[in-house]
């Protein structure tokens, strides 16, 4: 035993190491999360990028992805799976998106994505997708989008046989984006709650079709554009009071406790009169008014509110009060 273990030291002594782990064994971690995603008629593949290597160490050694490839007219028969096409990593992406242009109406392919190591070696596939292809259903026609106050409503003309719809929403000078802003199923109408006010938007909508567990989807309807705009005026001030102060109408309220209420505008008419005369040509920020020079008569006042909108909504008046100059 004294002689292995003085074996041992003078190994150590002289420098020799434990042997290095073979480089096939250093390979990356299966990628993340493979799905199938079809827009606009397409079929791409989507997967994340392995953070380590099968044996825990990181960052994952990669260079390229392979991904593996079969097709068969039998939607449930065994599919073979061979390399199909190889994809190198650049630097700093952590998200991948492949589209497939060898489809053929009818056939199920069957898709799995692994990583290579700059030795060549390939790690353990991902999750396999299995799509049957079909023919990618028509767009909607007839979408039409009214704007309202931070929302817009659309709806379209549905399409017989359709799973469902993906609407798009862009800004100007923007693409359409891959990921939807609403899935639409059993109905033909979207409300977006996601847009502001004043800014313009541009909307397509597309027919979903479903093969297995695929969503198709088809082409883009017909562009339309719409502005959001506020359009609901602010609710009457409450609270309002008025008394004479030596041949003055002093007249005070409770402030709104609407957020977008610019301020206020104050009303007058003879309590014989049938129309009120607006007192103040700017919105008052107070919540106060003093009218002034009045001759002796009986008076009746109402007080409206009025939003910070573009449309500058006013919304009804306020209870009226009455006094009486004498």
């Amino acid at each position: 035993m004294r002689r292995w273990i003085l074996f041992a030291l003078l190994l150590a002594a002289c420098g020799v190491k434990a042997p290095p782990t073979p480089p096939d064994l250093i390979v990356p971690e299966a990628p993340g999360d493979l799905r199938a995603i079809v827009r606009e008629g397409r079929l791409y593949l989507s997967w994340g990028l392995p953070k380590k290597n099968v044996d825990g160490s990181k960052p994952a050694d990669i260079v390229e992805f392979e991904i593996l490839r079969g097709e068969g007219s039998c939607p449930r028969c065994p599919i073979s799976l061979s390399p199909w096409r190889e994809i190198e990593v650049p630097k700093g992406k952590g998200a991948f998106l492949w589209e497939d242009t060898h489809l053929e109406t009818g056939m199920t392919y069957r898709y799995r994505v692994r990583g290579v190591n700059h030795w060549g070696f390939a790690g353990p596939p991902s999750n396999e997708v299995r799509v049957t292809w079909i023919a990618p259903p028509p767009p909607p026609r007839g979408v039409f989008a009214k704007g309202d106050d931070r929302r817009v409503y659309l709806h379209w003309e549905g399409i017989k046989g359709a799973w469902g719809y993906h609407v798009y929403r862009r800004e100007e000078g923007e693409d359409y984006p891959l990921k939807p802003v609403g899935r639409v199923k059993g109905k033909e109408e979207f409300a977006d709650r996601g847009v502001l006010n004043g800014k313009r938007y541009f909307y397509v909508v597309r027919t979903l079709a479903r093969s297995g567990e695929t969503l198709i989807e088809g082409g883009s309807s017909e562009e339309v554009t719409v502005i959001p705009e506020d359009l609901t005026p602010p609710s009457p001030p409450v609270g309002l009071v008025a008394f004479v102060k030596e041949g003055t109408v002093e007249l005070d309220w409770f402030p709104s406790e609407e957020e977008d209420v610019l301020g206020y505008y104050v009303y007058r008419k003879g309590c014989e009169e049938l129309r009120f005369e607006r007192l103040n040509s700017f919105p008052l920020k107070e919540t106060a008014y003093s009218d002034r020079l009045l001759s002796k008569g009986c008076y009746v006042y109402a007080v409206g509110a009025v939003d910070n909108s573009p449309r500058r909504n006013e919304g009804p008046l306020s209870r009226w009060v009455k006094v009486e100059i004498r």
